[in-house]
């Protein structure tokens, strides 16, 4: 919505911007008419960031939950697993550890970002078609709302589970910082895709519906259940392009460097070897496994910016 004011120039106007869960909430801009839409794309950016997180603010139940949630489920598994040693027994409880904790953050990131986002659509579509903003200014500030959501909870979780349990515990707290790394980027590549079922999906409950068809070969081919090189060479394709597959070397290097398993018999780097099939079980196959994961991530995001483009227009 467009109107001159008397105390600026004729060449300047004021967009309108409503909240996506109060329509009777408008914010004021003053923007350069001349620009190819209203407002420019950095005033774009941070008018919808500060409306996201307005949003947030006015209605923090699902922040709420996602935290708490974490916080909650480490506290669990911090009891389930509490202080595992290194022998075999121990061993096989830090892989359950690690399998269920990439899951779980997983759908954790994919599931709210749904429910979230979907919704919208039909907003940021008529707001778009009104050349309120671009397509581009609200993907960016939707990213950049998301981002906090995605690192913090993580965080709180591996905190909580990784020193009850051990499995983060280290002498210079490179462990965490490892695994953080690692879990903080499987979520950001998870987050990514969620944004590509939203924007693929027709609607909310076929959205919900694909997290697990499409999220369950993700884990199956991972090389959790089934070592790579034993997997049939019909299906061994997709682990290649499978980001958990990279997600789960990378905190397998995490967990088991520099740990003795079932002392004195075998080091961290022979078990990864040996029984989990890693073929660079070192700081190198890391950071490999870290690049990759964030290729796929940016895969995925420019994939959903594509699919929402052509969504709203």
């Amino acid at each position: 919505m467009l109107a001159t004011t008397p105390d600026t120039p004729s060449t300047l106007h004021e967009l309108h911007l409503k909240e996506f869960t109060a329509p009777a909430a408008l914010e004021l801009v003053k923007v350069e008419s001349s620009a190819a839409y209203p407002a420019s794309f950095v005033r774009q950016v941070r008018t919808l960031l500060k409306r996201n997180l307005r949003a947030l603010v006015r209605e923090p139940a699902l922040a709420r939950a996602r935290v708490g949630s974490h916080i909650i489920v480490g506290l669990i598994m911090g009891v389930l697993y509490f202080d595992v040693d290194t022998s075999l027994n121990g061993t096989n409880e830090r892989l359950a550890l690690l399998l269920f904790s990439q899951i779980f953050l997983m759908l954790s990131a994919v599931l709210p970002t749904i429910i979230v986002v979907l919704p919208e659509l039909s907003v940021v579509k008529k707001e778009h078609r009104n050349n309120w903003y671009s397509v581009k200014a609200y993907y960016l500030a939707k990213m950049i709302a998301d981002t906090p959501l995605l690192l913090v909870p993580a965080a709180l979780y591996l905190l909580v589970m990784g020193f009850m349990s051990g499995l983060a515990a280290s002498d210079t707290g490179c462990r965490f910082g490892m695994l953080y790394l690692g879990l903080m980027l499987a979520t950001m590549a998870a987050h990514a895709w969620g944004m590509v079922l939203s924007c693929a999906a027709p609607t909310l409950s076929i959205a919900i519906f694909l997290v697990p068809t499409s999220v369950m070969p993700h884990v199956l081919f991972a090389g959790f259940f089934k070592n790579i090189e034993s997997i049939p060479w019909v299906f061994r394709w997709f682990s290649y392009i499978d980001f958990m597959r990279y997600a789960w070397e990378a905190m397998g290097i995490a967990a088991f460097r520099e740990l003795e398993v079932a002392p004195p018999y075998m080091n961290g780097e022979t078990f990864m070897r040996m029984r989990l099939d890693f073929p660079h079980p070192d700081m190198g196959g890391y950071w490999r496994s870290v690049v990759i994961i964030l290729c796929f991530a940016m895969v995925f995001r420019l994939l959903a910016y594509l699919l929402l483009v052509r969504r709203v227009r």
